[in-house]
């Protein structure tokens, strides 16, 4: 504690400086008797604590109160005089001062201190708190805000991005050169990069647990592998253990792959000097006693990924704060501190937990435990190696506002066996199916159009034939939620994200289809036919 005691009178100073030393034996007490030199001590600002006479000869007690105030604010102020009375006491603390001790009662001075100092830190703690939350608040608004922004341009950029995800697939049956073939290959894995960038900030902006379906992770540990080997330091070797007997586990696929991104830049950030980045997966059922032992850990059988570093470790301050929001031990501008918390959002959602063990100096890994899927076959695994179901004459009504979409859809359609009627959005749609409602079997709609969006047309769509099955294409299916008339009920049938391949787009198509004709009702007739 450092102490700048203001006071006129040489005996007085000495003895409330032995009176402060005998209780804080390491305590700093600086001593002035003049404006000039108090002056000069609050422009130092190294006091913790100031103490003043009341009665001075060069200025008043009050003016150095004042001056204090302006120059070291929050820092606690305490009378220390002879010549104060009762009012005099009362102003002193109104303008602001801690406390007044008379000299008489000097031996109060200790506990005066003591309490001072207790309640200037938390002041100090209830400043910094309230500074903290007025951060997160900024960043959460940041945050929002770039939500709002991603949401709105994923829209556009899915719709770039579909056509070229669409026709890519197509082309290549008429190239036959292999270097053109290479070439298409190169464009396809781009638009589809870029489809996934989108999906990930997404995900990352907006609370969405997204569509999940049975994967085998060895694909998403092999693409983040491709990322780390393309951009990290080449100081830091990577290591990657995959076996090829994984069991599936039931997840979304992008989130599963900002999972393992998100805790591999954490473990390079850890290895500045460079060091071992291992990414291993493996099966393991955990009994009672072993779950017990992990927090969140239920006992089952599981898919496990394991991010691992050699790096510094985590301090132990520091492990038990680090799935906080907005907690982060980098420099600002480094890092939004929502790393870690996403992560842990991410596997909550799946039924999943965390295992975390670290050693300072040598190391940490994060291992995630997700549910394996139960009698799952082969065949229903993603990515699908099944080839594309072929159609029998359906007629597919299919609604898009952007033209590219709808004649590669067209395309991808009717290569397929289907047959295609078009609309260019919703308002015609609506005229469209009241003419052909006998003969439609699926509707695809976009969801933004001009006129009549895909919400409405839904829903007059519904009111026409109930039973209709409708597959919503869309770079924002979040959107869905944010209407306040919408009812999920409404496009119950399927979701499928654009930018889509046509293999993707023909498997929902078929799904859709089958299901229909399970449950088939007769479309009623309509009114006006």
């Amino acid at each position: 504690m450092r102490v700048l005691h203001l006071e006129e009178n040489a005996g007085d100073a000495r003895l409330v400086r032995e009176l402060i030393l005998s209780e804080w034996p390491d305590c700093q007490v600086t001593w002035v008797d003049s404006r000039v030199a108090y002056v000069a001590e609050l422009q130092l600002a190294r006091c913790d604590l100031i103490l003043s006479a009341y009665a001075l000869v060069s200025f008043s007690g009050l003016e150095a109160l004042k001056l204090a105030q302006e120059q070291v604010h929050g820092t606690p102020f305490i009378f220390v005089s002879g010549t104060m009375g009762e009012e005099r006491a009362i102003e002193a603390m109104r303008a602001g001062a801690a406390d007044c001790v008379p000299k008489d009662r000097l031996k109060r001075l200790t506990v005066v201190i003591d309490r001072a100092r207790r309640d200037s830190e938390e002041r100090t703690k209830h400043r910094t708190e309230r500074k903290e939350l007025e951060e997160q608040f900024l960043r959460a608004q940041r945050m929002g805000n770039i939500g709002l922004l991603a949401a709105g341009i994923a829209h556009d950029l899915n719709n770039m991005l579909a056509p070229i995800l669409l026709a890519a697939p197509m082309l290549r049956e008429y190239v036959d050169d292999a270097s053109a073939l290479g070439l298409l290959k190169t464009v396809e894995e781009s638009a589809q990069r870029g489809a996934n960038l989108v999906r990930q900030v997404l995900a990352f902006t907006r609370d969405a647990s997204g569509d999940q379906r049975v994967v085998q992770v060895k694909h998403a540990v092999r693409d983040v592998s491709a990322v780390i080997a393309g951009t990290f330091p080449k100081s830091i070797r990577l290591e990657e253990i995959v076996p090829n007997d994984l069991w599936p586990i039931k997840v979304n696929p992008t989130q599963i792959h900002q999972v393992l991104l998100n805790l591999s830049l954490n473990a390079r950030d850890a290895m500045p000097d460079g060091g071992t980045l291992r990414l291993r997966a493996e099966n393991r059922i955990l009994d009672e006693s072993a779950a017990g032992l992990i927090a969140g850990g239920l006992a089952g059988a599981y898919l496990v990924l394991q991010v691992e570093d050699t790096g510094m470790g985590i301090l132990p301050d520091v492990l038990t704060r680090m799935w906080e929001p907005f907690f982060t031990t980098k420099e600002p501008g480094k890092g939004t501190g929502l790393g870690l918390s996403t992560v842990r959002s991410i596997i909550e959602k799946h039924n999943g937990f965390i295992q975390v063990t670290t050693s300072i100096g040598r190391g940490s890994g994060f291992h995630i435990f997700l549910p394996a899927a139960e009698d799952v076959p082969a065949e229903r695994l993603s990515p699908l190696l099944r080839p594309p179901p072929y159609g029998k004459g359906e007629l597919i009504l299919v609604v898009d506002d952007e033209r590219a979409v709808r004649d590669l859809t067209l395309a991808a359609l009717t290569r397929n066996g289907y047959r295609v009627i078009l609309a260019g959005d919703g308002a015609e749609a609506v005229a469209v199916f009241a003419q052909r409602a006998g003969e439609i079997r699926l509707v695809l709609t976009d969801l933004h159009m001009p006129n009549l969006d895909g919400v409405m047309f839904g829903r007059v769509l519904r009111r026409i034939n109930p039973s209709m099955k409708m597959l919503v294409m869309s770079g924002m299916k979040l959107a869905l939620g944010n209407r306040p008339d919408y009812a999920p009920e409404e496009f119950g049938d399927g979701f499928l994200a654009k930018p889509f391949k046509p293999e993707a787009l023909l498997a929902r198509v078929h799904d859709l289809l089958r299901a229909t004709d399970a449950g088939r009702v007769a479309a009623p007739p309509h009114p006006n036919p």
